[in-house]
């Protein structure tokens, strides 16, 4: 079977799957009102949190007709990931712990790491790759690596579009950098993944019919962080950090997440409203006094991010085999992360949002109070 009609198929299974799940929520979700209590929540009504599952076994369906090995590895391997996601998604906060699931992931990348007999091998910085030539510490900053994408992935999903968005861009990237090095298993997985991925979306975005859920979340991230490693260890010229690039948008939202809340002597894994979508959602509704519906601004905040995205996977693939331009770049592109978001967070401050802007620097209690 040709990959144009295996790409039908799996549109047509994941639009299919996706119309049930919006058609018969009620049936489908468990507790379908309890997200709208979480403290990141950012909408008002009641949505079938299990995307994931159109997204999931469309994909396993793909893996059978395409009979591409590399793919049908990788999906076997997200398998535990999954699930444990969508018990989180049917029963929400009465499923598994975030650091269960983190563990989990863990165990996936593991797995990973044992079908393909691969780890990461190198991060193109002199005086630290030695180390990774001592396999057990290679093993390691792999599963480290593969699980803190994989949930970084499931962080960024707080706004219509974002997270599809963000892995649309990198399956395009990843397979554009397939093509080029001839690794046609790779390019029909991106391709396929993309394809899923844009059928979710036309039910995501704008209106967040149906959201992803931890187990769709999961899963995309999972196929990313492989997508990159597979990459890394096929083709020695290939720079860790252009890769980087292809995914920095998780990986700064995430870190910076967890930095401000040590800094403000909060639990890592604790949520609150605020990650740079939240921010930008927020602001858009500040700036309007208040008369822009939260159903224009969710999706608007994630808009605001994706010229971002783009310009973040372009270089990566400009900057593919520019080892120390492609460390400056991210670095560069790290800095005005912060500085931006700093900028918000001030501005924000001196209208109508006090705490907003105080919670960045340690001197609000709660921001989860904030409107």
């Amino acid at each position: 079977m040709t990959i144009s009609l295996i790409s039908v198929v799996v549109f047509l299974s994941t639009v299919t799957a996706l119309g049930l799940i919006h058609r018969y929520q009620s049936f489908l979700t468990i507790n379908l009102d309890r997200h709208l209590n979480a403290v990141q929540s950012a909408t008002k009504s009641p949505t079938p949190r299990t995307g994931g599952v159109a997204i999931f076994f469309s994909l396993a369906l793909a893996c059978y007709l395409s009979g591409n090995e590399t793919m049908n590895l990788i999906m076997l391997s997200a398998i535990p990931l999954f699930i444990v996601g969508l018990m989180e998604d049917v029963k929400k906060g009465e499923g598994t712990q975030p650091l269960t699931r983190l563990f989990v992931a863990a165990v996936c990348s593991l797995i990973a790491i044992s079908i393909f007999g691969i780890s990461i091998e190198r991060l193109d910085i002199p005086m630290v790759d030695p180390i990774f030539q001592v396999s057990i510490f290679a093993i390691l900053f792999t599963m480290f690596a593969s699980a803190g994408l994989t949930h970084a992935m499931n962080l960024i999903d707080g706004v219509n579009g974002l997270s599809a968005f963000i892995t649309l861009s990198a399956m395009v990237s990843f397979g554009i950098v397939a093509a080029r090095y001839g690794h046609s298993d790779l390019l029909m997985l991106n391709i396929l993944v993309c394809v899923s991925c844009f059928a979710f979306m036309l039910f995501n975005f704008p209106k967040g019919q149906v959201f992803l859920g931890d187990a769709g979340a999961y899963c995309f991230g999972h196929v990313i962080a492989w997508n990159a490693i597979l990459l890394l260890h096929r083709e020695p010229e290939i720079s860790a950090w252009a890769l980087l690039l292809i995914i920095f948008w998780p990986v700064a939202d995430t870190l910076f997440a967890i930095s401000r809340r040590l800094h403000n002597g909060k639990p890592t894994g604790l949520p609150d409203k605020m990650h740079f979508h939240q921010l930008l959602m927020r602001s858009f509704m500040i700036f309007s006094g208040k008369k822009l519906p939260l159903a224009h601004a969710n999706p608007l905040g994630s808009v605001a991010i994706w010229p971002f995205v783009v310009l973040t996977c372009t270089l990566g693939i400009i900057l593919l085999t520019e080892k120390q331009l492609a460390i400056f770049a991210t670095v560069f592109l790290a800095s005005i992360f912060v500085i931006s978001y700093l900028t918000i967070c001030q501005w924000a401050k001196t209208r109508n949002m006090p705490r907003f802007g105080l919670y960045l620097f340690g001197r609000s209690s709660d921001p989860q109070t904030d409107p």
